[in-house]
Parts: structure tokens; C-alpha cells; sequence
């Protein structure tokens, strides 16, 4: 293994050289020696050195310990402190930057190779721990968001299943998807590919707030129309000209002032039944692939509730014959 490159503190220049020379004669490279706080900052942002030995009293306006400071905002470098300073003061500034090592002055160069291995094995143990607490952190916090984008599904398919009016499940289905998100807008439209024409628009605002698509052929122009040829979700950045649909639509977007927009295929058994739309205003973040799952989650649950919702009502107007009438027939 190659050994530590190390940067030298030091503004006792006889003290410096020994410490250098011991160090080359244990195999430890010295990238330079330096004599004030203000050098050692630069140099250790230039050099990068694996450690750097920090005398505390130095030449200029920064002592050691508010370099090492300034260093640590800037850039993860295990100090070791050389000092002859032993009151309670010193050694409490020192400890607030978290050095690997302390070495009091006088001391035995031949201690140098064992401080400088216990301060590199220090700092790389802190350093996985630290990676390691990151790490389960950022797996609890997306198990907490899987666990209530779970709940928020759970909690979407039993409203839908209590619901069997049509357009009391649209809306329903447009509330939630705004507020689950969340989106600034959502809007729902259902369609008939075989007539060409749209069977039903909702939304979750008032229609002085918000201009709706007027004709089939104008949402067949935009980010609808495109899901609905490929049969797969859209996602458009805010600021953003999206080429998938006409200067039209896309006039028609900057009217309604819409930033990111995300629109998902309402499918049942291979079929399109229509889309699914989310819309955050200009101010308003980007959605993310996370909004592209939990939003189609709720398109499949939305086109199953539509077909009943739809059966239902045949069932109610008497256009679908049941066995035991057939029987009696």
C-alpha cells in the first residue's frame, strides 16, 4: 500500500526539516512545508494531502486550530495537532475541529509513523460511519415515503370502491391525484378513440382558473395525445419547450401558466380509456420518476373503477341482460 502524502504546518523551520526527514526515511512522502494558516489553506486545497501535520502557534493572522477549520469546511482531511500548549483552552478549541491526532511538543520522531497510522485508521473509520449512517438514513426515509405512497393507494382504491356514480369517481380520482402528488392542477379525461371525441373532462379547479382542452383535436396535439399513441407516461419540465406537442398547445400551456406537467394512459385490459394529468404552476417544482409510479398506480385503479362504475350504470338502465334473465327468457 502507498503510504500517506502529507502536508507539513510548521513555522519552526529546524523542526520542520526533522519531521520531514524522519517522515521520507519511513516511506511517508511531504508534499511541502508551509508556515502559516493562510498557506496551509491553500496548499491543502491544492495538494490534497492524505493527512497534514498542523503546528497550532503559526506565522500570520490564522493560528493552526482556525486553519484546520477553514480546511474542514472546505475539504475532508484527517489533522493531526503538534503543540507544546497544554492548557484547557487550547486543547478545547482544537477538539471542536475534530482532529485525528494530538502530538505534544517536544516529541520522539520515531512516534510519528504510529500517530500518523492510528489518525489515517481513525479518519477512515469515521468516514464509513459516517457513510453508513448516511446510507440507512436515506433507506428509512424511502422506506417511509414507499410506506405512505402505499398508504395513499390503499387509501385511493377504497374511496373509488364506495363510489359508484361516474362522475362523483372522476372527481374523486382528480382531488386525490392533486392532493397525493401533490399538483398545483390535475385533470382527468376519458375519450372514445373509435368516434374520435372526448366523453367526459373534470378537473380539480374552477374553470376561471384554468382553460380546458376544447376538442379532441387539440388534446390529440399535446402531451394526451402523444401518451395515447404510445401508451406510456409523459414527463415535461417546467421552463421547458416540450417537442411532443404543436406551437398551439404549447401557446395554450403558457396561458394557463403551467410549469411541470406529468400525464399517464388510463388503460383497462389493452385498451385506452383516456389520461391522467398533473400540472404544477411555473413557481412549482418538477415531478419526478417517483410522481410517474404512484400517479399510474392510481390510472390502474381509476380505469378498473370506471369499468364498474360503467357496468353499474348499464346494469341500472337495464342494457345488460343478467343470467337469470336469460333463463327466463
Amino acid at each position: 500500500m502507498p503510504k500517506a502524502r502529507i502536508l507539513i504546518v510548521e513555522d519552526e523551520f529546524i523542526v520542520a526539516a526533522n519531521i520531514k526527514l524522519s517522515l521520507e526515511q519511513h516511506g511517508y512522502p511531504v508534499l511541502a512545508i508551509v508556515a502559516s494558516g493562510e498557506e496551509a489553506i491553500t496548499r491543502t486545497l491544492e495538494l490534497k494531502p492524505d493527512l497534514i501535520l498542523m503546528d497550532i502557534k503559526l506565522q500570520g493572522s490564522l493560528d493552526g486550530i482556525e486553519a484546520a477549520q477553514e480546511i474542514r469546511q472546505r475539504q475532508v482531511t484527517p489533522i493531526v495537532f503538534m503543540t507544546a500548549y497544554t492548557d484547557a483552552e487550547t486543547f478545547e478549541r482544537a477538539k471542536q475541529t475534530e482532529p485525528a491526532g494530538y502530538m505534544l511538543k517536544p516529541f520522539e520522531n520515531r512516534d510519528l509513523p504510529s500517530t500518523i497510522e492510528m489518525a489515517l485508521y481513525k479518519h477512515n473509520m469515521e468516514q464509513k460511519l459516517k457513510y453508513s449512517e448516511a446510507r440507512y438514513r436515506r433507506l428509512f426515509e424511502q422506506s417511509a415515503a414507499m410506506l405512505a405512497d402505499t398508504e395513499a393507494l390503499y387509501r385511493f382504491s377504497l374511496s373509488l370502491t364506495t363510489i359508484t356514480s361516474l362522475a362523483d369517481l372522476l372527481q374523486d380520482a382528480v382531488n386525490s391525484i392533486s392532493q397525493t402528488l401533490p399538483a398545483h392542477r390535475a385533470a382527468l379525461i376519458l375519450v372514445d378513440l373509435a368516434r374520435q371525441n372526448i366523453t367526459n373532462i373534470v378537473t380539480n379547479v374552477e374553470s376561471n382558473q384554468y382553460k380546458p382542452v376544447i376538442s379532441f383535436a387539440q388534446m390529440m396535439a399535446g402531451l394526451s395525445g402523444w401518451v395515447i399513441r404510445e401508451k406510456m407516461p409523459a414527463l415535461s419540465p417546467k421552463e421547458q419547450p416540450d417537442l411532443r406537442e404543436s406551437p398551439e398547445v404549447q401557446q395554450y400551456r403558457q396561458y394557463n401558466q403551467a410549469g411541470a406537467v406529468l400525464v399517464v394512459p388510463i388503460i383497462f385490459r389493452g385498451t385506452i380509456l383516456g389520461t391522467l394529468t398533473a400540472a404544477n404552476n411555473l413557481d412549482g417544482p418538477n415531478f419526478t420518476q417517483r410522481d410517474i409510479k404512484i400517479m399510474t398506480a392510481m390510472a390502474n385503479q381509476t380505469a378498473v373503477a370506471i369499468e364498474n362504475a360503467r357496468l353499474v350504470q348499464q346494469l341500472k338502465a337495464g342494457q345488460i341482460i343478467q343470467p337469470n334473465q336469460e333463463r327466463q327468457q
